[in-house]
């Protein structure tokens, strides 16, 4: 009990030195909210996959669904990989972080207001935003308070108390940057915790082929492709996770120094903007000095 003590000690201690160290370069409206727009490929994926795969994944999907759907629940892990990571990011994560460069905006909302020119859209998704986050972080809290209490002997209102006040903590202090830091720090946790965790459970159950007999004396639906809830509750949580999930994040960057850059012509919005940008033309090959012959 005592190493699980000073273990939780290390963790809170370590997220206000990284909240302490953000602060001092956090600066501007755009540190806090963007990191001043110098956050990483590295620290971006992995501050997205730490939110995207968090206690959902360790929990949720290993408690319940992975009992409830046996070996078919590997297809939402799946299309959350190829559609709510690689779809987003390969497909729109570029195009929006370029197209907010142009735009020079700070939050999806004032994207989406740009973007299509409707003050009113921009009202509406930060309602959406705000209403559908709510009970997507009281879920993630709620797991991390049940882990906390299982492994601390701590009551669940005590650690849900707990994380609420890191939480708040770190992000009032240090912002997005803080954030992408403590995310980056707990994603190889994260890692190496599922590689460890991935060994020993296939040794304690005796091999792979071991637990698929056991859990075909069980339950044979569990072995199957499709578990025993059926196609359209298996379909309902890919399509919910991966596509509805899938958050359409982008590293956003500084704007350019100008807002109507070649890039901004190129794209429909710049044209319709009125960007007048000109196109690079190849210069004229200058002709040589006469004379010139006659005929």
């Amino acid at each position: 009990m005592a190493i699980r003590i000073v273990v939780v000690a290390l963790y809170a201690l370590l997220i206000v030195l990284v909240g302490l160290s953000s602060l001092r370069r956090t600066k501007s409206f755009r540190d806090f909210f963007l990191g001043g727009g110098a956050i990483g490929p590295w620290m971006t994926a992995f501050s997205y996959g730490t939110a995207y795969f968090s206690a959902v994944l360790f929990i949720g999907f290993a408690g319940t669904i992975g009992w409830g759907f046996g070996y078919s629940g590997l297809w939402i892990a799946l299309f959350n990989g190829i559609a709510g990571v690689l779809g987003v990011w390969a497909l729109l994560g570029w195009r929006i972080k370029r197209m907010s460069a142009e735009l020079g905006v700070a939050t999806m909302s004032e994207f989406l207001e740009k973007r299509y020119g409707w003050p009113l859209l921009k009202l509406l998704s930060a309602v959406v935003i705000f209403v559908f986050m709510i009970p997507y972080s009281a879920a993630v809290f709620m797991g991390l308070s049940y882990l906390f209490t299982s492994n601390f002997d701590i009551a669940y209102e005590y650690a849900l108390l707990f994380m609420g006040a890191l939480t708040a903590l770190y992000l009032t202090m240090g912002g997005y940057r803080s954030m992408a830091r403590l995310d980056t720090l707990f994603g190889l946790i994260m890692a190496i915790g599922v590689v460890v965790l991935l060994v020993n459970t296939v040794g304690a159950g005796g091999g792979l082929g071991n637990i698929t007999r056991t859990l075909r004396e069980i339950r044979p639906e569990l072995t199957e492709i499709v578990g025993p809830p059926g196609w359209w509750p298996l379909f309902s949580l890919v399509f919910l996770t991966s596509v509805t999930g899938g958050r359409c994040g982008s590293g956003w960057s500084p704007p350019p120094s100008s807002p109507c850059s070649s890039a901004a012509w190129r794209t429909s919005w710049g044209r319709r903007r009125g960007c007048s940008c000109p196109r690079r033309r190849r210069p004229r090959r200058s002709r040589p000095a006469g004379p010139w012959p006659t005929a």
